[in-house]
């Protein structure tokens, strides 16, 4: 599955070497922003963007935005409370 991502132009750099070979086309920088498509065998594996945190947002498809905003609020409520 293709996921289409926006990013930092400062941060293209981290994402070449964090994604590698899943990055399948990169769009020119508008306004400090750019778009990269990055390539996943199933939804699951987008939890790799999690490592961006609030740099990156998930553009498309709509399954992908909605499952990694699923995981974070999990992130959330799981750190929302002192550890036991």
């Amino acid at each position: 599955m293709s996921v289409t991502v926006r990013l930092p132009e400062n941060g293209l750099a981290l994402a070449r070497r964090i994604l590698g070979t899943r990055i399948h086309d990169v769009s020119d920088a508008v306004n400090g922003s750019c778009t990269v498509v990055v390539r996943y065998p199933d939804i699951e594996s987008v939890r790799q963007l999690l490592q961006f945190g609030d740099h990156i947002e998930v553009l498309t498809p709509e399954t992908a935005r909605k499952r990694i905003s699923q995981l974070a609020r999990d992130l959330v409520e799981r750190h929302s409370t002192p550890a036991s």
